[in-house]
């Protein structure tokens, strides 16, 4: 089945999911074509796979992560019920992709289209935001600060992603 899709992007010439495809069948099939295929995608897009985001656990570790929470305070379980939901687009373009954060709103019709939520209120006021899981807390820690430059004169500070590997 993932060999039918990746031969279906090929020949749609969807370079990001033939990429990402061929990264999936090198690991399943290490002993193939399809990781050499995937660095040439690679190469030839100029994106970075994210086949290596999410990396599995093995039992052991598991396990020693169960005994090592043991004693620890469970953890208040997120309102599941909330009006509000922190929801995050993502935007592909050739050689990067935008995340943006939304507030979204609970309405008769289901979650609504969502307002834009500054980067800057994710860094610095996670408090304010009271239906916010552990997964957002994780995305929000990778946003960083920075100064812009113009003209040789400091600029204003901005806020982004880190790409840590």
């Amino acid at each position: 089945m993932l060999e039918a899709l990746y031969q279906q992007a090929v020949k749609s010439n969807y370079q990001w999911l033939a990429m990402e495809s061929a990264e999936l069948l090198s690991r399943l099939k290490p002993h193939n074509t399809y990781g050499i295929q995937a660095e040439i995608l690679r190469s030839d897009s100029g994106i970075q796979s994210i086949v290596d985001t999410i990396r599995s656990s093995e039992p052991w570790e598991l396990c020693l992560n169960a005994l090592a929470n043991i004693y620890k305070e469970p953890v208040t379980p997120v309102n599941t019920q909330s009006e509000l939901r922190l929801a995050w687009f993502i935007t592909f373009y050739p050689s990067k992709c935008l995340l943006q954060p939304r507030e979204q709103k609970m309405s008769k019709n289901g979650w609504g289209k969502g307002r834009p939520i500054a980067l800057k209120r994710l860094s610095s006021n996670l408090a304010e935001f009271d239906y916010i899981t552990p997964q957002d807390i994780r995305v929000c820690s990778y946003i960083e600060s920075y100064l812009t430059e113009s003209y040789g004169y400091p600029g204003k500070t901005d806020y982004r992603f880190v790409v840590r590997y």
